[in-house]
């Protein structure tokens, strides 16, 4: 190894040890970068975390000065642009630092960060509209964002401690990270405190208000916790946007049926049938609203097209094959024909018994199962309805 290789190795280290000491110490971060700006003059990663530490230590006019500087020189970089950005919103220049964060998602379209940032920069100018569309932005970048990656894997696995601890800590840094609010309300409404998922998903409404997925999840936990009344208008809101969408019309006629407008929830819940006949716990549900309506006959029937929706396909193959065997005017087998026959049955008639045993078998277990989900899921239809209208985790 040369020495102009150790040198090179020597400044890489002394970069990655600069960076590590700004998320724990600017004032150290700003040490280190100065020494090695010492050492190579210009270095443009060690500018950066100096105009870095400059800002996170408070010093707005030093950390500008360095970046001003730093962006001029160089002109396509995102990350120096986009910390430009941050030192100028914090240091009241609005103007300046919406263009330097313009400026870095056009060099970076998927910075979470650039869009999330910039949404607040134009939110503080008064550009509602503005900040809503990069808001939009940003929730599409952030699906690749890593920092929330550990968090949802935690979501996906039930491991609501390490996820919740995840997402406090990224909170605590990006306060209106829409995304992450959205994931930490997820992690309130599966432990049921719907008080504080309803909190943090108004604060994500407040950021973003076309943040579909949010007002899905508030009209959600608003409808569990007794305040169907409240989630209705979220419900009409999302559905002038998607009026076809089963799930919102789903969620409607629950809230409809929570409210007492039972001829409402049946009217919605056959409207999203029309559309989609194969969904046994619409089915179930539509016949809850019927039967709370008194109309028998129909939430029976409505019961039973859930009950046969449910049932697996293989039992009823071995019933239609059975059939099929037990009426059947030859030997489908031409092996057991010329083998010797018990009973005296001939190798047709045994073939007919052979068939009918097995659809009456088939038919008895059936029927067991059936019996046994009607009544499971009339008793639990309603939780598992809940249950689907989980969150969606991005």
């Amino acid at each position: 190894m040369n020495v102009a290789s150790q040198r090179l190795g020597s400044i890489d280290l002394a970069v990655s040890h600069a960076r590590r000491l700004l998320e724990k110490n600017a004032d150290l971060a700003a040490e280190q970068a100065g020494e090695i700006l010492n050492v190579h003059p210009g270095h443009p990663t060690a500018r950066l975390i100096l105009g870095a530490a400059h800002r996170r230590a408070g010093r707005l006019q030093a950390a500008l000065d360095v970046l001003d500087a730093l962006t001029a020189e160089f002109p396509h970089s995102a990350p120096a642009h986009l910390e430009l950005g941050v030192a100028c919103f914090e240091y009241g220049r609005s103007a300046e630092a919406e263009a330097a964060l313009h400026r870095a998602v056009q060099l970076n379209p998927a910075s979470p960060d650039g869009w999330r940032l910039l949404a607040d920069c134009l939110d503080a100018r008064g550009d509602a509209a503005g900040a809503d569309a990069a808001r939009a932005r940003y929730l599409k970048a952030a699906n690749h964002d890593p920092r929330l990656r550990a968090a949802a894997a935690a979501l996906v696995e039930n491991n609501l401690p390490v996820a919740d601890a995840l997402l406090c800590a990224h909170l605590d840094a990006h306060p209106t990270d829409v995304a992450a609010l959205r994931m930490r309300a997820e992690v309130a409404g599966r432990l049921r405190r719907y008080a504080d998922a309803e909190e943090l998903l108004e604060r994500c409404l407040t950021l973003a208000p076309s943040f579909d997925a949010a007002r899905h999840n508030l009209a959600v936990v608003l409808n569990r916790a007794a305040k169907p009344a409240a989630a209705l208008p979220h419900v009409v809101q999302l559905l002038g946007r998607e009026p076809e969408n089963p799930g919102y019309l789903n969620l409607k006629a629950a809230i409809l049926a929570n409210m007492g407008d039972y001829r409402g929830s049946i009217e919605t819940y056959r409207g999203v049938l029309g559309r989609y006949p194969h969904q046994p716990k619409v089915w179930m549900s539509l016949g809850h609203a019927l039967k709370t309506e008194g109309r028998q006959e129909e939430s029976v029937a409505a019961y039973r097209r859930a009950i046969s929706m449910e049932a697996t396909a293989l039992p009823v193959l071995v019933i239609c094959l059975g059939i099929v065997l037990a009426f059947a005017p030859t030997s489908i087998y031409p092996f057991y024909t010329h083998q010797p026959h018990f009973w005296g049955l001939s190798a047709v008639e045994d073939q007919n018994m052979a068939g009918l045993v097995m659809a009456l078998e088939q038919s008895i277990v059936m029927g067991i199962a059936l019996v046994y989900l009607f009544y499971k899921m009339l008793s639990e239809s309603e939780s598992d309805a809940q249950r689907a209208e989980r969150y969606e985790v991005v």
